[in-house]
């Protein structure tokens, strides 16, 4: 067996004692955020019930597919002068893959930290052993890179097992960052097996960034030295105003929970979601039913089992595929040869999302994540763009009663089986 099963097997291993430890009940729920729309626009809301502000003057560029954020990786990370902070949840094993990116970019910033860059590194412990290439920490490390894995005190299995690291951040000298859906690797920077997005960003929306990081990096251990250029005079770069919101569930901070809702119950003719893993809790199920009741077109694009990098994942989600259908959600499966990897949302022409938050029990009760929010027309147009191009892709189906009648029972039966450790996605 190859190194990279071998890891795999070990995490299922893990799973299964675990689950046996909690009987398969969730050992954690996160409750209904307590919202009132009560006639307020969207930002007013917004500003109410998070910890959020706009930060005008701000601008964005979305990079759609790898090859786009492979470039934009690239530049930031070869033009830093000053530091380099980044946050991911694993460096990808690409030894067998056509070309070595992890590796790639691995020695890219060991290069940059020998030329004095700082480089502050936070990756997700579980993920990098079983997912990714463990070595690759070392070969930043012995480069001069700093590189903390995420943590939370308690007891150790249940730390990694629940609580993760799923940020995605690359900040460049205070001033430029990307956020999204992507780690490093081969199948987040070329086009043959992967469909993902992050988002370019500028202006002064990039120092909330900035706070975000170095909060993070500060809760595993000593604080960054203070720097001027951590904090740059940001000139505006553009006319937007731009939310950014992380949620970090091991501190009790759930913001991007509480701005989902709040979209979803302010729709009042589209909600689009696209999300390679489905699998909200219940009270954001019956927000998304209400919104149909009232007559709002509520439409939901995952993985199909063909195109999904987990399968576990795709059972999970398709035990919701009857209960979205009957409440009137339209459902479609990306099913192609590309795994869906992008994680956005949209609702009305007033409001939309990309970042690495997927709408599953992990981004909502277990994992650190953070998103973009646009209010602005202009910007919302950009990513309503992409959302519809997914939904009309070739090989996006729709799945309707018919198609559900069809599903044999041995293929229901793994849904159910999955469904009891659901609460892990």
């Amino acid at each position: 067996m190859s190194e990279r099963p071998m890891r795999r097997a070990a995490f299922w291993l893990s799973i299964l004692v675990l689950s046996g430890l909690v009987a398969c009940a969730p050992p954690a729920v996160v409750p209904e955020p307590a919202v009132e729309l009560d006639g307020a626009n969207l930002d007013e809301l917004l500003d109410r019930y998070t910890n959020t502000r706009r930060d005008p003057g701000s601008d964005m560029r979305l990079l759609i597919d790898g090859p786009d954020s492979r470039a934009a990786f690239t530049e930031l990370i070869e033009s830093a002068r000053h530091h380099l902070h980044i946050e991911t949840l694993y460096f990808e094993d690409d030894r067998d893959r056509p070309e070595n990116l992890s590796l790639a970019i691995a020695e890219m910033l060991s290069n940059q930290a020998a030329r004095g860059t700082a480089v502050r590194l936070l990756v997700d412990p579980l993920a990098q052993d079983f997912a990714g290439l463990p070595e690759l920490e070392e070969i930043m490390a012995d480069g001069g890179v700093e590189v903390r894995r995420f943590g939370v005190p308690g007891p150790a299995i249940l730390d990694e097992m629940f609580y993760g690291g799923h940020k995605k951040i690359l900040l460049a000298d205070g001033d430029r960052a990307i956020i999204g859906g992507m780690n490093y690797g081969y199948v987040y920077f070329t086009t043959e097996e992967w469909r993902d997005t992050n988002v370019l960003l500028t202006g002064p929306v990039v120092a909330t960034i900035q706070r975000e990081f170095l909060h993070d990096w500060g809760r595993l251990g000593s604080p960054a030295p203070e720097a001027e250029d951590h904090f740059p005079t940001l000139e505006p770069t553009g006319t937007l105003a731009i939310r950014a919101m992380d949620q970090r569930p091991s501190e009790g901070h759930f913001d991007i929970n509480t701005a989902v809702l709040i979209a979803i119950r302010s729709a009042t003719e589209t909600i689009d979601i696209e999300a390679g893993y489905f699998n909200p809790i219940d009270w954001m199920a019956d927000a998304l039913f209400d919104a149909v009741a009232r007559g709002v077109r509520v439409r939901v694009l995952v993985n199909s089992y063909r195109a999904v990098d987990w399968k576990e994942v795709y059972f999970v989600a398709a035990n919701w595929f009857d209960t979205l259908v009957d409440h009137g959600v339209e459902l479609y499966l990306w099913e192609r040869d590309q795994t869906l990897h992008s994680k956005a949302m949209t609702v009305d022409d007033t409001f939309a999302f990309v970042g690495s938050y997927n709408f599953n029990y992990r981004s909502i009760v277990w994992d650190t994540e953070n998103v973009v929010i646009f209010t602005d027309p202009p910007a919302i147009e950009q990513v309503r763009r992409m959302v519809e191009d997914d939904f009309t892709a070739e090989g996006a189906i729709r799945v309707d009663r018919a198609w559900l009648q069809a599903v044999p029972m041995s293929e229901r039966a793994l849904w159910r089986a999955w469904w009891t450790v659901g609460w892990l996605f």
